[in-house]
């Protein structure tokens, strides 16, 4: 009997995840042979990469907070994709090499031009929040060849520090997350992507966003928000607003296509996000 390959997100916590669900409706969809499950790992230390997928007989596995950074440093060959974002989301293991790849700026960019089109080179974009999820971001729109970029951040050091990393390729202003920031760089946004969590949200639900055009869309990636901060507001005025769904979906279309070689379509999924 042929042996049913396995794959997991790892992660805490894990247990909301809608990576099973996703995962194992297109091994059914696709005729391809696996599984996929949810196992709560709090951390790196006690147990690597290797040997947790190694005792759980994983082939591949996808990874959420707190093992992203992590896993940098316990995989045998990093992806350029994860290199960029400086995180590992995705993971599989081939011919006994650990390989580690980031579906989640090409993911929140498939998304994007799903929603909206293609994004303009000219085109200038303000991230909110200067985490794991702004740099994978960044770097991937870097490589569709976006080139103008403020970050604004609660801890305006972040900002730069990260501003930094993508100094040589781009035009990129950096500032404190507050309101008098957001309106010296927002007057000319095209896109305005928020990416922070936590209390962070607090802070964005206070931004004004006169000074926006209505032309500009709004991305927050929290799909886990039923009401992310400024939604009704930007849509109240006509503008263009758009959940994490869509990169949720596609992050996990990519790692699916990483792990089987074949890439579903995600929109049945975001359309019962919807």
């Amino acid at each position: 009997m042929t042996q049913r390959p396995k794959y997991a997100v790892l992660g805490s916590p894990v247990a909301h995840s809608l990576s099973p669900a996703m995962h194992n409706a297109w091994f059914k969809e696709s005729g391809i042979l696996g599984s996929y499950q949810a196992i709560t790992v709090p951390d790196l230390a006690s147990s690597s990469l290797r040997s947790l997928m190694t005792h759980h007989g994983l082939h591949g596995v996808n990874l959420t907070v707190p093992l992203k950074t992590e896993a940098c440093d316990q995989v045998d060959v990093l992806d350029a994709t994860a290199m960029d974002a400086g995180a590992v989301n995705t993971a599989v293991i081939r011919e006994g090499i650990l390989y580690g790849f980031n579906t989640d700026g090409a993911g929140f960019y498939r998304g994007l031009t799903q929603e909206v089109g293609p994004l303009q080179e000219e085109a200038k974009v303000i991230i909110l929040g200067a985490g794991g999820a702004a740099r994978g971001i960044i770097s991937a729109l870097v490589r569709e060849g976006v080139r103008r970029f403020c970050i604004l951040n609660r801890t305006e050091s972040v900002a730069r520090e990260l501003a930094q990393q993508f100094s040589s390729r781009t035009d990129m202003d950096v500032g404190l997350l507050n309101a008098e920031a957001f309106e010296r760089y927002g007057n000319k946004a095209d896109l305005v992507i928020h990416t922070t969590s936590g209390d962070g949200a607090c802070v964005v639900a206070t931004l004004p966003t006169d000074h926006l055009s209505p032309r500009a869309t709004w991305v927050d990636i929290n799909y886990w928000m039923d009401h992310p901060p400024k939604m009704q507001e930007w849509v109240q005025r006509d503008g263009r607003f758009v959940t994490g769904h869509s990169m949720l979906v596609w992050q996990a279309a990519l790692a699916f296509e990483i792990f089987t070689g074949f890439l579903p379509n995600p929109s049945p999924f975001l359309d019962h996000l919807r």
